[in-house]
């Protein structure tokens, strides 16, 4: 779908391990990657690289205290980074807000970071976006891992 909407070659890159489960609802979650990759080629007007991995990781009480998570345990940690225009300071500290954007009124309703923003927080988990003009913008998500109890 992201390569329909890019105005130029786009490369898609997917490093996830097979086995990497998150804990959550697929579709919400799988709305949250959708709505990453639709801004990522946004930001790519003549095209570009959309790289999208994925690891675990675990964090004890004090590390998930400072990431802002509401337990210690196993998460899983997708990144989506693109390199397209990237955000300037001023941008990137508004990117969540509400109603907030920078696409003419016609494109866009700067709902889009807000919804993945809350969508990511009810599942127990912090999104933190990275940015540089020119160069691009990496989002990471760390939600809650998936365990079986086998």
């Amino acid at each position: 779908m992201a390569r329909r909407r890019a105005k130029g070659e786009l490369k898609l890159v997917v490093d996830v391990p097979t086995e990497l489960r998150a804990l959550g609802s697929y579709d919400e979650l799988h709305q949250v990657l959708l709505n990453l990759c639709i801004n990522a080629c946004d930001a790519m007007p003549t095209g570009g690289r959309i790289t999208i991995t994925g690891r675990g990781v675990a964090y004890d009480a004090k590390d998930a205290l400072t990431k802002q998570l509401a337990r210690a345990g196993e998460f899983v940690e997708i990144s989506v980074a693109d390199t397209g225009t990237g955000m300037d300071e001023a941008t990137l500290a508004r990117a969540f807000e509400p109603f907030f954007t920078t696409k003419p009124r016609d494109k866009g309703t700067g709902l889009g970071l807000a919804m993945i923003h809350t969508a990511v927080r009810l599942h127990g988990g912090v999104i933190e976006v990275y940015s540089e003009v020119g160069r691009g913008t990496r989002f990471r998500i760390t939600l809650p891992r998936y365990v079986s109890k086998h």
